[in-house]
């Protein structure tokens, strides 16, 4: 199932999905002045940079602490300067803060909007927000507060306007009609091995004393065996490898996956072989069916469907809504830092660590659940002022 970004977990959710935000600044903002600074305006509606600068940085935070390391590994002297989304020529940074100003924007559209759906926060629903409000201040370190010195009185304002634009989104999609065929559902699941050619077979001699010294002749050898009444899994083993379980959907005319292409047609507990030389790949693939007609996948597939439904539904409503509404990102936004050579992520104390949990659990009550933000909407550019429509 697709990843569903979550409104009321604005901050280690928020990366990677968006596109065209130009520009990464030059400073840092000045952080005595923040709730006073215009970050953007839609409309009549105002956004400030101290709940911007305060959802950047919490996602730079919490990317640092699972990220930074990797990209160093892979030659990075700064994650931020990496490549980010499917740009490119776009920084991680500029990602993050086109994700973060996104969402801000679609909050304030959504909360418009709850008057005329008869929607409201509950007192379960604050409660909610209070224990998550308390989780993230709980969980963020000393050195997190000189990036953004934030209260508990603003963050509960702000995540509350999350989960009342979450319930907003929520009630749309349960509009949709949704129509899902069996058909659409059904799923076939392999298992499969890919054996590069190039694999290394020097004296590699199974238990009844049979010699593998190729690609092919190790894949010969599953495939008979498994056609004798052995298990697949089990000879595997044999040879240290480990088979993927995969489903995919019987209706689909456009595979490019190559256990799918090869193990379309199979029916239960059949198995074959087929060799593919592509630039990615050279070597036998095995592929094993273990059901050409899985219900449990089916279910999930149609879960899939019909959430893919309820998204496009909003989606028209959505776009309806932003039609002639201006929005403009302000200077002090667009000149924002996220690279500027140092981590703001700093490993929590011992003490800190019993006193918190993972900083970017969803909440999960009907206040922040399921809400999805879609890769686009809302797109903004720098010091760009735009008439949606």
């Amino acid at each position: 199932m697709k990843k569903r970004l979550s409104i009321i977990a604005m901050g280690l959710a928020l990366v990677l999905a968006m596109s065209a935000f130009t520009g990464c600044g030059k400073s840092l903002a000045d952080p005595g002045n923040l709730g006073s600074t215009v970050a953007a305006t839609i409309g009549d509606d105002t956004i400030y940079m101290d709940e911007a600068n305060f959802f950047v940085r919490y996602s730079q935070w919490g990317m640092e602490s699972y990220y930074w390391a990797y990209y160093q590994y892979i030659g990075y002297a700064s994650m931020w300067d990496a490549p980010g989304g499917d740009n490119p020529d776009q920084s991680l940074a500029t990602v993050v803060k086109q994700s973060v100003m996104n969402e801000l924007l679609q909050t304030r559209i959504l909360m418009k909007k709850a008057p005329e759906y008869n929607v409201t926060l509950t007192d379960a629903d604050k409660e909610t927000v209070k224990g998550y409000v308390h989780q993230v201040m709980d969980g963020l370190t000393d050195e997190f507060y000189q990036y953004a010195n934030v209260t508990e009185e603003q963050l509960t304002t702000w995540y509350e306007n999350n989960a009342l634009a979450n319930k907003v989104q929520r009630v749309i999609r349960d509009q949709a009609e949704v129509n899902v065929s069996e058909e659409d559902c059904k799923m076939f699941t392999v298992r499969y091995l890919m054996i590069p050619d190039n694999e290394d077979f020097e004296g590699q001699t199974l238990n009844e004393g049979v010699e593998i010294d190729t690609a092919k002749a190790e894949a010969e050898y599953l495939v008979k065996h498994v056609q004798d009444g052995e298990d697949f899994e089990t000879l595997v083993a044999e040879f240290d490898g480990e088979a993927t379980l995969r489903s995919y959907p019987v209706k689909d005319e456009e595979r490019t996956d190559q256990p799918a292409i090869i193990g379309a047609g199979l029916k239960t507990g059949e198995i074959t072989m087929e060799h593919v030389d592509t630039e990615e790949e050279t070597g036998w693939y095995v592929v094993y069916c273990v059901s050409d007609n899985d219900a449990d996948a089916a279910a999930e597939q149609r879960e899939t469907l019909e959430e893919e439904q309820r998204d496009t539904y909003f989606e028209s409503i959505y776009t309806g809504w932003t039609e002639g509404v201006t929005f403009e990102v302000k200077d002090a936004y667009n000149d924002l830092t996220v690279s500027y050579g140092e981590m703001i992520y700093a490993e929590p104390t011992e003490a800190e660590t019993e006193a918190t949990t993972e900083a970017g659990t969803e909440a999960t009550t009907e206040a922040g659940t399921e809400a999805t933000t879609e890769a686009g909407t809302g797109e903004v550019t720098e010091a760009e002022t735009t008439t949606a429509g």
